[in-house]
């Protein structure tokens, strides 16, 4: 960071310019971002170790289910929309769906006691 405020001061190109994080939204969206990612990189050199200590995996075990984890994160990671286009189809699923009626709040199922019909 003082590299970069030196860098700024000096008016030469920085990688961050740091007073994006006078804007309070980007301050706290960097922190639980920063968070977030610490929490999903310390499990994922926590988790084997688990996995192997405690429940006594296999090395193969603990490696399938990682790979499980990794194929499923890239699994979802395609369901985001990226583009205008995907945007709008998105928006239109969002507003598809939200039209649909939904129960009132007082709904719940029906459950007979067990035992009487």
């Amino acid at each position: 960071m003082l590299v970069e405020r030196s860098r700024a001061r000096a008016r030469k190109p920085v990688l961050l310019d740091l007073t994006l994080l006078d804007i309070r939204s980007f301050r706290y969206g960097s922190i639980a971002a920063l968070v977030v990612a610490l929490g999903k990189f310390g499990m994922l050199f926590a988790l084997p170790l688990f996995l192997r200590g405690a429940l006594g995996y296999t090395a193969l075990d603990t490696g399938l289910l990682i790979l499980s984890l990794a194929v499923g994160t890239f699994l979802i990671s395609g369901v985001q929309p990226s583009s205008p286009v995907d945007s709008a189809v998105a928006a239109s699923c969002a507003r598809a769906c939200s039209s649909r009626p939904s129960p009132s709040p007082g709904w719940a199922p029906r459950h007979t006691p067990s035992g009487s019909s």
